[in-house]
C-alpha cells in the first residue's frame, strides 16, 4: 500500500474532538435588566475563571459564544457567604441584546434553595416558573464559600435544567427559541468567583 493511502487512513480514523468554547474576552458585555444605558457591575477575567462584582440585575455575554444545534451551557462558581446578592445562572437564544425588544431563555438560581425559568421574546416576558423550591440548590450556610453547578443542556427536541448533577425541569425545544448568544444572567450585589464558564457541543 502507497504511502499517501496509509496516511489518508489515518486521517480518516482520527477521532474528531470539538473543543468547549469559553468567553475570550477580558471583560463581558453587559447591560441592565431594565435596559438602561449603564453598567450593572463587572465580571472579570482572572487567573482562575471570572470575578463577579454586580451592582445592579443584569447581563453578562461574549457575543462570540453562540449557541448552535445541540450545546450545553456550564457555569461553575463559589458564592461568597458574605454577598449581599445571591441571584445568579445562564441564557440562551439571546437576540436584540442591546436592544429594546431582547429574546432570551433564562434559568438563574438562588442561595435559598430555589430557582426560576423566565422566556423573554421580543421584549415580552413569558414567566414559565416563577421562585420555586427544589433539593437540587445547595442552601448557602456559614462562613465558607458554596459551590454550585450549573447546566443548561439544549437538546434537539428538548431543553434540560440541571444544578448540581440533577436535572430539575425540562421543556419542550419547540415552545422556545433556543439558538443564539449565550451568556450570564446574574442579579444585583452579587460578589461571587466563576471557576468554569463555557458553552460546549452535545448530540
Amino acid at each position: 500500500m502507497r504511502a499517501i493511502d496509509l496516511a489518508l487512513i489515518a486521517v480518516l480514523a482520527t477521532p474528531c474532538v470539538v473543543q468547549a468554547q469559553a468567553p475570550e474576552s477580558a471583560e463581558l458585555k453587559s447591560r441592565l435588566e431594565s435596559g438602561q444605558p449603564a453598567s450593572p457591575g463587572q465580571v472579570t477575567r482572572t487567573a482562575t475563571g471570572w470575578k463577579v462584582a454586580t451592582t445592579a440585575s443584569g447581563f453578562w455575554w461574549d457575543p462570540a459564544m453562540v449557541g448552535k444545534k445541540g450545546f450545553s451551557v456550564i457555569l461553575n462558581g463559589d458564592l461568597s457567604a458574605k454577598s449581599p446578592g445571591n441571584v445568579f445562572g445562564v441564557f440562551v437564544g439571546g437576540r436584540d441584546l442591546v436592544g429594546r425588544r431582547p429574546s432570551y431563555v433564562s434559568f438563574q438560581i438562588k442561595a435559598d434553595g430555589t430557582y426560576r425559568l423566565e422566556v423573554w421574546d421580543q421584549g415580552e416576558n413569558h414567566n414559565r416558573i416563577p421562585w420555586t423550591q427544589h433539593r437540587a440548590i445547595t442552601v448557602a450556610i456559614g462562613d465558607e464559600p458554596t459551590r454550585y453547578r450549573i447546566r443548561l443542556d439544549v437538546h434537539p427536541l428538548r431543553l434540560d435544567f440541571v444544578v448540581n448533577d440533577i436535572k430539575m425541569h425540562s421543556i419542550n425545544r419547540s415552545t422556545v427559541r433556543a439558538e443564539g448568544i449565550v451568556g450570564l444572567r446574574l442579579g444585583a450585589g452579587l460578589n461571587m468567583d466563576i471557576a468554569d464558564f463555557r458553552i460546549e457541543p452535545i448530540d
